[in-house]
């Protein structure tokens, strides 16, 4: 059997597997060019395929570019470019970029997708011929290549950024970037100093991930009716669901009419949770369509506690390092599919922690699998204080205490 018994989608199939794993590295990339040489049947169904990701990468000890552009220029088509890769190993935007995004080139109308990359090696060479500081940090150099890079991409609906460091070209370039798409996400992926200062982010806005790096005042306001997954690392306080909503910001009642995956990683004990908007508005938060709940370290005081969800929610997981497990109180005695429960706590002989847990595992728990999982830096629970007959998986692991 040969390739040319293979069906136009199987071969498709095989060709953009192929192709997928050269995304963010061009010399891969080219290596699979070879793929249109042989024949003319590969090259109809592989070029299309090669040109789908514009891929720009730069290199600071060579001081050069690393580009597939031209070559998409030349045999390709713009329409074919789905997403584009921006990467440097420098935390400064590099000259040269320009020529890449000029006003030459023919706009990428049909790329969705933007994911920008600045990792600056620990031991990164400086520059050859340096340009002034001055000059990489001008905040009008820096404008200009990002009007650049959004003329040649108007309809970039889903970001990705890593990186970019708070005090670096790169994150003024980043911030330019994202304020200019920020009224058409769809999904957006990074860190929340990206998205500052802008004020709103639409309500075209699907799917949010952001790790707070930085204050949560820098938090803008998000149109919470059209998310549909939300996930958010170090979260500094619990005042950040009054970031949500629909335009007031003083509207106790938050509505995510859609939200269906949920996780939330809060910063441990030892970190800053001083409120960042005012604590004593009552927010009341509303997830009718929520299906998955993932909480790391909730505040005992959140406003998650006393959210209100539906029949909808079939998977929850609790992790927590004080013992206290307040979230699944909030789904005691629901129907869900999966409960589960992992806590790193020296607490778990306390009585409340016992009691706690005979509440979620008694009788009136109605989900269909349970697990707890006790990471233990001292001993088990008293067997006489607890009473888990719904408890169907328990496991048990020693673990180092720590200041966290």
């Amino acid at each position: 059997m040969t390739t040319r018994t293979l069906p136009d989608d199987v071969l498709l199939k095989v060709l953009e597997y192929a192709t997928v794993l050269s995304v963010h590295n061009v010399n891969n990339w080219k290596s699979m060019t070879q793929l249109t040489a042989v024949c003319a049947r590969w090259r109809y169904l592989g070029l299309p395929l090669l040109c789908r990701t514009a891929i720009l990468v730069y290199d600071v000890s060579s001081e050069t570019w690393q580009t597939n552009v031209r070559f998409i220029q030349a045999f390709g088509d713009a329409r074919w470019v789905k997403r584009v890769v921006l990467k440097s190993n420098s935390d400064l935007v590099p000259d040269g970029l320009m020529e890449h995004f000029g006003t030459d080139v023919t706009p990428w109308v049909s790329a969705r997708a933007l994911r920008i990359i600045f990792e600056p090696q620990p031991t990164s060479p400086t520059l050859n011929n340096p340009i002034d500081t001055a000059e990489l940090h001008n905040e009008d150099r820096i404008a200009a290549l990002a009007g650049t890079v959004v003329k040649c991409m108007p309809n970039v609906t889903r970001m990705h950024v890593v990186g970019a460091n708070a005090s670096s070209g790169s994150h003024a370039f980043v911030n330019a970037v994202s304020r200019a798409y920020a009224n058409q996400y769809v999904l957006f992926e990074g860190s929340l100093s990206a998205l500052a200062p802008t004020p709103t982010l639409s309500s075209t806005l699907t799917a949010l991930s952001v790790d707070f790096n930085c204050s949560g005042t820098l938090l803008p306001h998000i149109c919470s009716e059209s998310l549909r997954y939300l996930h958010m690392t170090e979260v500094p306080s619990d005042d950040i669901w009054q970031k949500f909503g629909c335009a007031d910001l003083a509207d106790t009642d938050i509505w995510f009419n859609d939200l269906e995956r949920l996780t939330l990683v809060y910063q441990t004990k030892g970190a800053d949770r001083s409120p960042i908007i005012n604590s004593e508005i009552d927010v009341q938060i509303h997830l009718p369509q929520l299906r998955q709940l993932s909480v790391e370290n909730c505040p005992a005081d959140s406003p998650l506690l006393r959210a209100k969800t539906s029949s909808m929610l079939k998977y929850v997981h609790i992790t927590d390092r004080s013992g206290k497990i307040e979230p699944a109180a909030m789904v005691s005695g629901q129907s869900i599919d999966t409960l589960a429960i992992t806590t790193y706590s020296s607490q778990t002989t306390s009585e409340s922690f016992c009691q706690a847990t005979n509440r979620i595992f008694g009788a009136s728990c109605k989900a269909k699998a349970t697990s707890l999982t006790l990471g233990l830096s001292s001993q088990l629970p008293n067997a006489e204080h607890v009473n888990w007959p719904q408890l169907r998986k328990l496991s048990i692991f020693a673990e180092t205490p720590s200041d966290t």
